[in-house]
């Protein structure tokens, strides 16, 4: 049995992504024929979007499944392993960038920085940052300012689905 505080699951393809307490990750995922990411939204289901997403994340595993959950709610999504891959993205792309999604705490660059460097391009990004760390700890570490849309891992695909809709809908560009 698993936790379901540590558990992020996707009923559409029915992955399951378990985080251990070693940090270590753990991944199963069983097809659902059933599904189909071409199928429409059903009534009731969870948010989507069309918006243009630069998802940013240290750890490949967290950032391919949060990634393919948003492509299958219609997102665009841009990946990136780290700050400065994020940063190239950027300096390539014409568009802007409806919302970045980011871990705080990365390898030389972390998230807050991240954004500030991509909103002296994009002043209108909004961001959601993403962390093992709760509210509190990023809080009294001084990692982030008390007003900033956080979504703390692990998080249910459902939690991922209904912040991102709410940061684009009336999210801040703090």
């Amino acid at each position: 049995m698993t936790d379901p505080d540590r558990t992020l699951v996707d009923a559409r393809f029915a992955g399951l992504l378990e985080a251990a307490p070693d940090a270590m990750v753990r991944m199963r995922m069983r097809s659902n024929a059933s599904a189909s990411s071409h199928e429409p939204a059903a009534e009731g289901s969870l948010p989507s979007g069309t918006e243009t997403i630069l998802l940013v994340d240290d750890e490949p595993l967290v950032c391919d499944l949060t990634a393919r959950f948003l492509r299958l709610h219609g997102y665009n999504i841009l990946e990136a392993h780290s700050a400065s891959e994020a940063l190239a993205i950027q300096a390539e792309r014409e568009g802007a960038i409806d919302l970045l999604l980011t871990d705080v705490m990365m390898p030389v660059m972390g998230g807050e920085e991240l954004a500030r460097r991509i909103r002296q391009n994009w002043p209108d990004t909004k961001v959601l940052y993403m962390s093992g760390y709760t509210h509190a700890t990023i809080l009294d570490r001084g990692v982030l300012k008390s007003n900033v849309a956080l979504l703390t891992k692990p998080f249910s695909l459902s939690a991922l689905a209904h912040k991102v809709r709410e940061v684009l809908n009336n999210g801040t560009t703090q």
